[in-house]
């Protein structure tokens, strides 16, 4: 099966693969809401701080995880496909 893309679209792609990856959070910190991860495998959705206790995520509702070691951008949200 032979696909053919435009280069705006493979790099749409690649772009899309890389979000979906973990990130470190020693190799860069976020910006925003997105995915932690502890060193346990435990995940939130909140906000990724570092302090001297080390990674902490905090979520909306106060809940706090410790020890996180990894973080990924959050999916967009979904939207409802109209019939054509």
């Amino acid at each position: 099966m032979f696909i053919n893309l435009t280069k705006a679209e493979v790099e749409e792609t690649v772009t899309a693969l890389e979000e979906t990856k973990w990130i470190p959070c020693n190799e860069r910190m976020p910006k925003g809401t997105v995915l932690c991860c502890d060193d346990r495998g435990e995940m939130l959705v909140g906000l990724l701080c570092k302090n001297e206790a080390g990674y902490v995520a905090y979520d909306d509702d106060g809940q706090e995880m410790y020890n996180c070691v990894a973080w990924m951008p959050l999916p967009e949200p979904y939207k409802e496909v109209e019939d054509e």
